[in-house]
Protein backbone atom coordinates (compact mmCIF):
# COMPACT_ATOMS: atom_id res chain seq x y z
CA UNK A 1 0.00 0.00 0.00
CA UNK A 2 1.26 3.54 -1.04
CA UNK A 3 1.26 6.06 2.07
CA UNK A 4 -0.78 8.54 -0.16
CA UNK A 5 -3.39 5.27 -0.02
CA UNK A 6 -2.78 5.39 3.93
CA UNK A 7 -3.06 8.99 4.30
CA UNK A 8 -6.16 9.43 2.11
CA UNK A 9 -8.24 6.48 2.98
CA UNK A 10 -7.24 5.87 6.61
CA UNK A 11 -5.23 7.55 8.98
CA UNK A 12 -6.77 11.17 7.69
CA UNK A 13 -10.45 9.73 8.02
CA UNK A 14 -9.71 8.24 11.42
CA UNK A 15 -7.93 11.25 12.75
CA UNK A 16 -11.26 13.13 12.00
CA UNK A 17 -13.46 10.43 13.54
CA UNK A 18 -11.36 10.41 16.42
CA UNK A 19 -11.10 14.44 16.93
CA UNK A 20 -15.29 14.64 16.46
CA UNK A 21 -15.78 12.14 19.29
CA UNK A 22 -13.27 13.44 21.26
CA UNK A 23 -14.93 16.89 21.18
CA UNK A 24 -18.86 15.35 21.30
CA UNK A 25 -17.71 13.74 24.99
CA UNK A 26 -17.07 17.12 26.13
CA UNK A 27 -20.54 18.69 25.47
CA UNK A 28 -23.81 18.43 27.09
CA UNK A 29 -27.33 19.78 25.81
CA UNK A 30 -27.57 21.51 28.48
CA UNK A 31 -24.49 23.80 27.82
CA UNK A 32 -25.87 25.35 24.70
CA UNK A 33 -29.38 25.31 25.65
CA UNK A 34 -29.56 28.92 26.54
CA UNK A 35 -27.52 30.13 23.02
CA UNK A 36 -30.05 28.90 21.33
CA UNK A 37 -32.89 30.76 23.21
CA UNK A 38 -30.94 34.20 22.41
CA UNK A 39 -29.25 33.24 18.92
CA UNK A 40 -27.89 36.45 17.99
CA UNK A 41 -24.68 35.04 18.91
CA UNK A 42 -25.59 32.04 16.23
CA UNK A 43 -26.43 34.29 13.22
CA UNK A 44 -23.13 36.24 13.82
CA UNK A 45 -20.88 32.70 14.15
CA UNK A 46 -23.05 31.25 10.77
CA UNK A 47 -22.23 34.92 8.97
CA UNK A 48 -18.93 35.00 9.68
CA UNK A 49 -17.73 31.27 9.25
CA UNK A 50 -20.21 30.68 6.10
CA UNK A 51 -19.36 34.25 4.42
CA UNK A 52 -16.77 36.19 5.96
CA UNK A 53 -13.96 34.30 6.36
CA UNK A 54 -14.18 32.22 2.90
CA UNK A 55 -14.89 35.23 0.91
CA UNK A 56 -12.05 37.17 2.47
CA UNK A 57 -9.70 34.19 1.81
CA UNK A 58 -10.61 34.37 -1.95
CA UNK A 59 -9.87 38.20 -2.04
CA UNK A 60 -6.47 37.72 0.19
CA UNK A 61 -5.06 35.11 -2.54
CA UNK A 62 -6.32 37.37 -5.57
CA UNK A 63 -4.71 40.54 -3.99
CA UNK A 64 -1.30 38.71 -3.25
CA UNK A 65 -1.08 37.13 -6.25
CA UNK A 66 -0.93 33.44 -5.16
CA UNK A 67 -1.31 30.78 -7.32
CA UNK A 68 -4.19 28.58 -7.73
CA UNK A 69 -3.01 25.89 -4.99
CA UNK A 70 -2.61 27.93 -1.98
CA UNK A 71 -5.25 30.02 -2.86
CA UNK A 72 -7.45 26.92 -3.00
CA UNK A 73 -5.52 25.93 0.49
CA UNK A 74 -6.69 29.00 2.19
CA UNK A 75 -10.35 27.97 0.84
CA UNK A 76 -10.36 24.77 1.85
CA UNK A 77 -9.01 26.09 5.28
CA UNK A 78 -11.82 29.01 5.30
CA UNK A 79 -14.60 26.67 4.50
CA UNK A 80 -14.13 24.68 7.69
CA UNK A 81 -15.73 25.39 11.21
CA UNK A 82 -13.74 25.85 14.19
CA UNK A 83 -12.98 22.97 16.08
CA UNK A 84 -12.86 21.77 19.85
CA UNK A 85 -9.50 24.10 20.63
CA UNK A 86 -11.36 26.58 20.37
CA UNK A 87 -13.73 26.10 23.06
CA UNK A 88 -10.58 25.22 25.14
CA UNK A 89 -8.89 28.65 24.03
CA UNK A 90 -12.29 30.44 25.01
CA UNK A 91 -12.53 28.72 28.81
CA UNK A 92 -9.05 29.83 29.08
CA UNK A 93 -9.81 33.42 27.93
CA UNK A 94 -13.00 32.99 30.40
CA UNK A 95 -15.20 34.18 27.44
CA UNK A 96 -18.54 33.12 26.72
CA UNK A 97 -17.91 29.16 26.56
CA UNK A 98 -21.49 27.69 25.78
CA UNK A 99 -21.58 30.42 22.98
CA UNK A 100 -18.28 28.90 21.86
CA UNK A 101 -19.60 25.49 22.03
CA UNK A 102 -23.11 25.91 20.43
CA UNK A 103 -21.06 28.21 17.26
CA UNK A 104 -18.53 25.30 16.80
CA UNK A 105 -21.80 22.73 16.64
CA UNK A 106 -23.76 24.63 14.48
CA UNK A 107 -21.11 25.09 12.24
CA UNK A 108 -19.48 21.69 12.36
CA UNK A 109 -22.81 20.02 11.64
CA UNK A 110 -23.40 22.69 8.62
CA UNK A 111 -19.91 21.83 7.43
CA UNK A 112 -21.54 18.45 5.93
CA UNK A 113 -23.41 20.51 3.33
CA UNK A 114 -21.51 24.12 3.60
CA UNK A 115 -17.79 23.27 3.11
CA UNK A 116 -18.18 21.00 0.11
CA UNK A 117 -20.13 23.41 -1.24
CA UNK A 118 -18.09 26.80 -0.41
CA UNK A 119 -15.13 25.34 -1.83
CA UNK A 120 -16.65 24.10 -4.95
CA UNK A 121 -18.10 27.69 -5.65
CA UNK A 122 -15.07 29.99 -4.57
CA UNK A 123 -12.67 27.11 -6.55
CA UNK A 124 -15.09 27.19 -9.50
CA UNK A 125 -12.40 29.38 -11.68
CA UNK A 126 -9.51 29.34 -9.56
CA UNK A 127 -8.24 25.91 -10.78
CA UNK A 128 -6.94 25.51 -14.34
CA UNK A 129 -8.43 22.36 -15.18
CA UNK A 130 -12.29 21.98 -13.31
CA UNK A 131 -12.03 20.05 -9.89
CA UNK A 132 -13.61 17.04 -9.38
CA UNK A 133 -15.68 17.89 -5.93
CA UNK A 134 -19.08 15.60 -5.79
CA UNK A 135 -20.61 17.51 -3.22
CA UNK A 136 -23.16 14.95 -2.67
CA UNK A 137 -20.59 11.76 -1.56
CA UNK A 138 -18.61 14.47 0.51
CA UNK A 139 -21.88 15.02 2.31
CA UNK A 140 -22.14 11.77 3.04
CA UNK A 141 -18.67 11.21 4.14
CA UNK A 142 -18.74 14.18 6.67
CA UNK A 143 -21.40 12.85 7.96
CA UNK A 144 -20.35 9.58 8.40
CA UNK A 145 -16.74 10.52 10.29
CA UNK A 146 -17.25 14.30 11.48
CA UNK A 147 -21.33 14.04 12.56
CA UNK A 148 -21.98 10.64 13.89
CA UNK A 149 -19.13 10.78 15.71
CA UNK A 150 -19.91 14.13 17.54
CA UNK A 151 -23.78 13.07 18.12
CA UNK A 152 -22.29 9.34 19.49
CA UNK A 153 -20.05 11.51 22.01
CA UNK A 154 -22.74 14.08 22.73
CA UNK A 155 -25.37 11.04 23.78
CA UNK A 156 -22.56 9.22 25.72
CA UNK A 157 -21.88 12.10 27.48
CA UNK A 158 -25.12 13.02 28.53
CA UNK A 159 -25.85 9.55 30.24
CA UNK A 160 -22.12 9.73 31.79
CA UNK A 161 -20.61 11.49 34.82
CA UNK A 162 -18.56 14.40 33.83
CA UNK A 163 -15.79 13.19 34.86
CA UNK A 164 -15.83 9.76 33.02
CA UNK A 165 -16.59 11.49 29.42
CA UNK A 166 -14.16 13.68 30.23
CA UNK A 167 -11.33 11.24 30.71
CA UNK A 168 -12.58 9.41 27.59
CA UNK A 169 -12.84 12.86 25.36
CA UNK A 170 -8.44 13.43 26.48
CA UNK A 171 -7.92 9.43 25.46
CA UNK A 172 -9.06 10.33 22.23
CA UNK A 173 -7.88 13.52 22.16
CA UNK A 174 -4.47 12.45 22.27
CA UNK A 175 -5.09 9.93 19.57
CA UNK A 176 -6.54 12.08 17.31
CA UNK A 177 -2.66 13.94 18.03
CA UNK A 178 -0.75 11.12 17.59
CA UNK A 179 -3.07 10.78 14.20
CA UNK A 180 -1.56 14.73 12.90
CA UNK A 181 1.76 13.54 13.84
CA UNK A 182 1.69 10.62 11.52
CA UNK A 183 0.09 12.54 8.95
CA UNK A 184 3.20 14.88 9.00
CA UNK A 185 5.57 13.01 9.50
CA UNK A 186 4.31 10.50 6.32
CA UNK A 187 3.70 13.95 4.34
CA UNK A 188 6.94 14.83 4.63
CA UNK A 189 8.89 11.67 4.53
CA UNK A 190 6.80 10.54 1.57
CA UNK A 191 7.59 13.55 0.00
CA UNK A 192 4.10 15.05 -0.76
CA UNK A 193 4.78 18.10 1.40
CA UNK A 194 8.22 19.88 -0.05
CA UNK A 195 8.98 22.92 2.65
CA UNK A 196 12.19 23.48 1.09
CA UNK A 197 10.55 24.39 -2.49
CA UNK A 198 7.56 26.71 -1.27
CA UNK A 199 9.83 28.90 0.15
CA UNK A 200 8.88 31.54 2.73
CA UNK A 201 6.42 33.96 1.18
CA UNK A 202 3.61 31.73 1.28
CA UNK A 203 3.91 30.64 5.34
CA UNK A 204 3.95 34.80 5.24
CA UNK A 205 0.44 35.01 3.58
CA UNK A 206 -0.93 32.48 5.40
CA UNK A 207 0.18 33.74 9.19
CA UNK A 208 -1.07 37.33 7.65
CA UNK A 209 -4.02 35.96 6.66
CA UNK A 210 -4.81 34.63 10.14
CA UNK A 211 -3.72 37.80 12.18
CA UNK A 212 -5.87 39.78 9.55
CA UNK A 213 -8.90 37.83 10.45
CA UNK A 214 -7.89 38.16 14.30
CA UNK A 215 -7.47 41.80 13.83
CA UNK A 216 -10.63 42.59 11.76
CA UNK A 217 -12.95 40.46 13.14
CA UNK A 218 -13.38 41.79 16.96
CA UNK A 219 -14.27 45.31 14.86
CA UNK A 220 -17.03 43.83 12.79
CA UNK A 221 -18.28 42.05 16.22
CA UNK A 222 -17.94 45.33 18.35
CA UNK A 223 -19.81 47.18 15.30
CA UNK A 224 -22.88 44.48 16.35
CA UNK A 225 -22.99 45.31 19.70
CA UNK A 226 -21.34 42.19 21.26
CA UNK A 227 -19.88 42.63 25.08
CA UNK A 228 -16.93 41.32 25.77
CA UNK A 229 -17.10 37.79 26.76
CA UNK A 230 -18.98 37.16 23.48
CA UNK A 231 -16.90 39.09 21.40
CA UNK A 232 -13.89 36.92 22.36
CA UNK A 233 -15.68 33.88 22.32
CA UNK A 234 -16.79 34.24 18.08
CA UNK A 235 -13.67 36.14 17.48
CA UNK A 236 -11.78 33.00 18.37
CA UNK A 237 -14.28 30.89 16.64
CA UNK A 238 -13.39 32.72 13.46
CA UNK A 239 -9.86 32.34 13.79
CA UNK A 240 -9.24 28.73 14.62
CA UNK A 241 -10.46 26.33 11.78
CA UNK A 242 -10.83 22.86 12.10
CA UNK A 243 -8.40 21.70 9.76
CA UNK A 244 -9.26 18.08 9.89
CA UNK A 245 -12.14 18.40 7.74
CA UNK A 246 -10.12 19.99 5.38
CA UNK A 247 -6.95 17.13 5.41
CA UNK A 248 -10.42 15.50 4.97
CA UNK A 249 -11.96 17.12 1.93
CA UNK A 250 -8.57 17.54 0.09
CA UNK A 251 -7.98 13.95 -1.75
CA UNK A 252 -11.37 14.25 -2.79
CA UNK A 253 -10.19 16.96 -5.14
CA UNK A 254 -8.67 14.77 -7.20
CA UNK A 255 -5.80 16.97 -7.77
CA UNK A 256 -2.40 16.54 -8.23
CA UNK A 257 0.54 14.89 -5.65
CA UNK A 258 2.09 18.59 -5.94
CA UNK A 259 -1.09 20.43 -5.46
CA UNK A 260 -2.63 18.26 -2.55
CA UNK A 261 0.55 18.84 -1.02
CA UNK A 262 0.45 22.34 -0.98
CA UNK A 263 -3.23 22.44 -0.04
CA UNK A 264 -2.26 19.44 2.79
CA UNK A 265 0.91 21.73 4.46
CA UNK A 266 -1.46 24.95 3.82
CA UNK A 267 -3.55 23.28 6.68
CA UNK A 268 -1.16 22.26 8.71
CA UNK A 269 0.90 25.47 8.91
CA UNK A 270 -2.90 27.03 9.80
CA UNK A 271 -3.73 24.90 12.28
CA UNK A 272 0.03 25.14 14.03
CA UNK A 273 -0.05 28.70 14.20
CA UNK A 274 -3.51 29.42 14.60
CA UNK A 275 -2.62 28.76 18.30
CA UNK A 276 -0.06 31.32 18.71
CA UNK A 277 -2.75 33.88 16.50
CA UNK A 278 -5.18 33.50 19.40
CA UNK A 279 -3.16 33.92 22.22
CA UNK A 280 -3.70 37.61 22.63
CA UNK A 281 -7.79 36.58 22.43
CA UNK A 282 -6.65 34.69 25.51
CA UNK A 283 -4.33 36.75 27.71
CA UNK A 284 -6.98 40.50 26.83
CA UNK A 285 -9.84 38.16 28.56
CA UNK A 286 -8.16 36.92 31.57
CA UNK A 287 -6.24 39.71 32.48
CA UNK A 288 -6.97 43.39 30.48
CA UNK A 289 -10.85 43.32 29.33
CA UNK A 290 -12.01 47.02 28.99
CA UNK A 291 -8.90 48.33 29.52
CA UNK A 292 -5.84 50.09 27.30
CA UNK A 293 -3.66 47.25 24.97
CA UNK A 294 -0.15 48.44 23.74
CA UNK A 295 -1.05 52.04 24.08
CA UNK A 296 -4.73 51.53 22.54
CA UNK A 297 -8.27 50.73 24.01
CA UNK A 298 -8.46 47.12 23.87
CA UNK A 299 -10.26 45.66 20.76
CA UNK A 300 -13.29 44.11 22.89
CA UNK A 301 -14.40 47.29 24.64
CA UNK A 302 -17.41 48.81 25.14
CA UNK A 303 -18.09 52.20 25.36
Amino acid sequence: MEIKDLLDNYIIPSQLFTAMLGMGLTLRIEDFKKVFLAPKGLWAALGLQLVFVPVASLLWGRVFGLSWEWQLGLIVVAATPGGAWSNLFTFFAKANVPLSIAATIVTTTLAMVSTPIIVSILASDLVPSKISLDIVTNMVKLGAFAIFPLVVGVAVCERSERGSADKWSKRFIRLTSAFLIAVVVLSLGSGRIKIGSYGLMPIVYIISFMIALALVTPHLLRLMKFHDEDNIALSIEVVMRNINIGLFLIPTLALSDAASGILAFVCLAYGGASAMCCLPFLLVGRFRKGSMVLGRRAWFRED
